[in-house]
């Protein structure tokens, strides 16, 4: 490009400028930086499909894994990047971290647990990963805002009632 603007400039400076020249460099030149803009815009696009496919790949695999006792790195080296690229990745499209998703898909489970069997709170809690039962109901807790056994109570309250 730089060299397409000197040119033109030093046809400006001739004694007797030819603007039809002037015109053809101010074409090539608008021509390049369409197509560069075009080559961000497809970049763009590439990487939205891919990050778009590693995500669904990270909820597969979540699916396949979520009762495991495994932490980020698990679903990052089984996705074959790092722990911050998948990071990143699952905040562009859900805008949380990995941990939260993982988390938010073992408090369904727990929830569904909670309804549909008689498990007790640690079974539970032992099915889905967590070495400690008091682990398991604070995370319960922060995310849904009742303890465990209040919320099996509820819905047994609202199936009832």
């Amino acid at each position: 490009m730089p060299d397409i603007c000197q040119m033109m400039q030093d046809e400006v400076l001739q004694e007797n400028p030819n603007y039809a020249i002037i015109r053809q460099l101010l074409s090539v030149l608008f021509t390049m930086i369409e197509g560069e803009r075009k080559k961000l815009v497809l970049d763009k696009d590439v990487l939205q499909k891919t990050q778009n496919i590693s995500f669904k790949n990270f909820l597969t695999i979540l699916e396949e894994n979520y009762k495991r006792p495994v932490g980020v790195e698990y679903y990052a080296e089984k996705l074959f990047m790092s722990a911050r690229n998948l990071n990143l990745i699952c905040q562009n499209i859900l805008e949380q971290s990995v941990s939260e998703i993982i988390e938010t898909r073992k408090l369904i489970e727990a929830k569904n647990l909670l309804i549909s069997t008689d498990k007790t709170i640690s079974e539970i809690a032992f099915e889905l990963g967590y070495n400690e039962n008091s682990y398991f109901s604070n995370v319960f807790k922060k995310k849904a805002g009742i303890s465990p056994s209040e919320f099996r109570e509820s819905m047994k309250n609202l199936l009832t009632s």
